[in-house]
This record gives structure tokens, C-alpha cells and sequence, in this order.
């Protein structure tokens, strides 16, 4: 069974009132999810939405916010555009993404891609993204997936609580071709 054979079972089987769903992140930043126990907005030094990075939007409207799509490759063009830069060449262009299983109560639309949508359920239709105001524990995470930035491929799936030892074999394994 492939990666992305494993992912829709996974997707059939999720929790009631619950929605998988996916953040990139960095090396840095899952270390500290693991260590504080919880996703915590990083107050705007996360990845933005475009229009941000060029000033037409507050950066001050996305503080306390989380971002998630319903799509893992969405997620990891997130990681690309992280201010903690985890492309880093240190590891091989190979992205951590975070599945989630976020209770349905905790999603909000889009605040930029989705605003005149009313619920989460139409901002994932418009634009397969959602929000969630304040933190995530790290019990909700389901999964972390390696994904080559390079060409979107999943090389490597893992659980938080070992997944240094698999994510390094993907970088080795990368660098070694």
C-alpha cells in the first residue's frame, strides 16, 4: 500500500465531529510542539498568505490564529513560505506536515481566502482552508508526513512521539541519490 493509499484510509476513519486536517511546519517548530505539548499561533512569524507578504493585508488581523487545509500538499506550500525557512538544504527539501484530527466545534473559515464564507464548512469548499483561533494540543495530531519539496511526494510517515529517527532516514536516504 502507497503513502497516499494509507492517507485516504486514514481519512475514512477519523473520529465523530472531527476533521483531518493539514499544517506545514518546520524541523524547529515540531521540536517545540512535542516539548510544550501544543501548536501555538506564533504570532504572525508563521507562514503568510501572499497578499501579506506584499503589504496589502494587517499582519495584526492573523495573530492568534492557526491555519489548516484539507489538502496535505496545500499544507506543505504553507511550509514553503514559513518564516523559519524548513526547506532548509540541511534537510534534503523534506518538509514535515502535520494531520490533525481538529474537533468540527474549533474550525473557523478562512480569515483571508474564505471571508465571506459563514462556516468552515463553505471555506474548505471555496478555498480548502480553514482556521482555528488559539492552540492545538498535540494529542490531536494524528500523524506527521515527510513531503520532497521538490516534487510534492510523500517519503515518510511517522508519529510524534518517534519521528526524528524516520525523518532522518528520509533525509540520508534523499541525499544518498
Amino acid at each position: 500500500m502507497g503513502y497516499i493509499d494509507w492517507l485516504e484510509e486514514k481519512e475514512e476513519n477519523i473520529k465523530s465531529n472531527h476533521v483531518l486536517l493539514y499544517h506545514g511546519t518546520s524541523v524547529k517548530n515540531i521540536k517545540n510542539i512535542i516539548k510544550e505539548g501544543q501548536l501555538v499561533p506564533q504570532g504572525g512569524t508563521g507562514a503568510k498568505p501572499m497578499e501579506l507578504l506584499w503589504g496589502d493585508y494587517d499582519e495584526k488581523d492573523y495573530y492568534g490564529y492557526l491555519f489548516f487545509s484539507d489538502l496535505y500538499y496545500r499544507a506543505m506550500d504553507y511550509s514553503i513560505l514559513s518564516g523559519d525557512h524548513c526547506w532548509d538544504e540541511t534537510y534534503s527539501n523534506i518538509l514535515i506536515v502535520l494531520a490533525l484530527e481538529i474537533h468540527e466545534d474549533k474550525l473557523l473559515p478562512d480569515l483571508h481566502d474564505a471571508k465571506d464564507t459563514g462556516t468552515w464548512q463553505e471555506s474548505l469548499e471555496a478555498c480548502n482552508q480553514v482556521c482555528v483561533k488559539g492552540s492545538i494540543n498535540r494529542e490531536d495530531i494524528s500523524y506527521l508526513l515527510f513531503v520532497d519539496m521538490e516534487n510534492g511526494e510523500i517519503v515518510g510517515i511517522a508519529n510524534t512521539d518517534d519521528w526524528e529517527a524516520p525523518f532522518m532516514n528520509v533525509v540520508k536516504n534523499k541525499k544518498l541519490k
